[in-house]
């Protein structure tokens, strides 16, 4: 059994090729055009090693390696090789004769006895100095080596580069380093100067299947104006025969231009059309885990959902999303620390986070208000409702349920904060307790003065004096 695979992308070309021959597997991978490294493996049964093979093909798959014709030379190769353990047998190694341990030779400087073995370190611990000259030892000639002629096509490929291989080499990884950032650049400019730059027409096409492989990929999480510009002037002169490998074209934007190949000078505006409607459903997804949690939770629990109500330390829910595809539904609690509740797979076609909370707020703040408005939670907190993404401190929907409570305990911080303000003392564990009730998302201060709170730790941070007070 053979198999012959490769992989391409704007970092990489390079090959991976697997023959198995009885209980052995041979595996030769590297950069294309170069010899490769090898190595073996040996299983208890050919079966073992052809069950070992085809899950080592399936797992190089999955990363985009495609299988191709076996190159010539590794045809080759294998056939001697084959040859050469078919007729070939090594005679048996000859037993080693019986050699006397050699006496040392003896040294006139030591009257004649035989130097001892020494432990340098504990040597000099012990306060005696070397009894090696090593200055001595540094004057023998260290023995030449043969010099040996290094089969490394990559290195030589390296060294006989010209002044403009090397140009357009840096110019492609700043490109590539471009597209990954998300960074502006001149794109017109960039990619005249790398045709002129290539050595021919198919290594500039070449260049342009990468770049669009590249942004048509998941690998861009995050769309930017830049990817959306590079598409607009690589498209229209990309030869029609070069096709983006399935792997590669799960992107938003390879969605895009499938379904709007016609108006591609609006792309900007289709990216947020396609986002728009893509969570559009999600929130509705979400909404839908919310009622069934609510639903849970009043028929009594189960599991680690709490029964008939929220617990004293729990004021509502957040909502945790995963940009790999999943929603996590958790506890809201004045501690900080929180249970997950529910957990939702859905496809997020790996959209970074921040552009994940800003188009679903857009739909899931109504509804959820709407919800609470309607008293949809009535009863699962005493003094206060709050739906929020995790580590947002604006909620999605929030109901204040006991108002003589939480101004109460808006006056204790408000108490608090003019303590400190006013007194000559220095009191740490108020301040640090003050603060995070300042800034706590459980509905006591509604309007934050942020000014107010850097004004005290400035005074705590330094007195005036020429020493800060511990």
């Amino acid at each position: 059994m053979k198999k012959y695979l490769e992989y391409s992308d704007l970092q990489s070309n390079k090959f991976w090729y697997i023959t198995q021959q009885d209980e052995s597997l041979t595996i030769v991978f590297g950069k294309v055009g170069a010899k490769g490294q090898t190595q073996v493996k040996t299983f208890l049964s050919p079966a073992d090693a052809e069950k070992e093979a085809y899950k080592l093909i399936r797992s190089k798959i999955k990363k985009g390696y495609e299988e191709k014709a076996i190159p010539p030379a590794f045809e080759q190769s294998t056939c001697i090789e084959k040859q050469s353990q078919t007729i070939i047998k090594m005679p048996d190694a000859p037993k080693p004769k019986y050699h006397p341990k050699p006496t040392p030779p003896k040294d006139v400087k030591d009257d004649g006895k035989e130097k001892p073995w020494f432990n340098l370190q504990g040597w000099s611990y012990g306060g005696q100095p070397n009894p090696f000259d090593f200055e001595e030892l540094r004057k023998v000639s260290p023995v030449q080596q043969p010099t040996k002629e290094i089969n490394n096509p990559v290195e030589k490929e390296t060294l006989t580069k010209t002044a403009q291989e090397l140009e357009f080499e840096n110019l492609k990884n700043m490109v590539q380093k471009h597209i990954r950032q998300g960074d502006q650049f001149d794109v017109v400019a960039t990619f005249n100067k790398l045709k002129v730059l290539s050595a021919s027409e198919t290594v500039f096409q070449t260049l342009i299947k990468n770049v669009l492989e590249a942004i048509f990929s998941d690998f861009v999480i995050l769309v930017s104006p830049i990817h959306l510009d590079i598409l607009a002037y690589l498209l229209p002169i990309k030869h029609s025969n070069i096709l983006i490998k399935e792997q590669n074209a799960k992107g938003v934007l390879k969605y895009i231009y499938d379904n709007y190949q016609s108006n591609l000078t609006g792309i900007h505006g289709l990216v947020d059309k396609y986002l728009t409607a893509f969570f559009k459903d999600i929130a509705e997804e979400v909404v839908i885990q919310v009622k069934k949690l609510v639903e849970t939770i009043r028929s009594g629990g189960s599991d680690n959902i709490p029964a008939f109500k929220l617990p004293n330390a729990t004021y509502g829910f957040f909502i945790r999303t995963f940009s790999k595809g999943c929603i996590k539904i958790c506890s809201l609690n004045y501690d900080n620390r929180y249970i997950d509740y529910t957990e939702h797979n859905c496809d997020m076609q790996y959209h970074n986070p921040i552009l994940i909370i800003q188009y679903l707020t857009q739909f899931l703040k109504p509804k959820l208000q709407q919800m609470v408005d309607q008293d949809f939670f009535e009863g699962l907190t005493e003094n206060y409702f709050k739906i929020a993404f995790f580590n947002q401190f604006q909620p999605l929907a929030d109901k204040r349920l006991n108002e003589d409570h939480l101004n109460e305990l808006a006056k204790n911080i408000e108490a608090n904060l003019q303590k400190l303000e006013k007194s000559d003392e220095y009191d740490i564990e108020l301040l640090s307790d003050t603060v995070k009730a300042y800034f706590a998302s459980d509905g006591v201060i509604l309007h934050l003065k942020t000014d107010r709170i850097l004004a005290l730790l400035k005074k705590y941070l330094h007195s005036g004096e020429e020493k800060p007070k511990k």
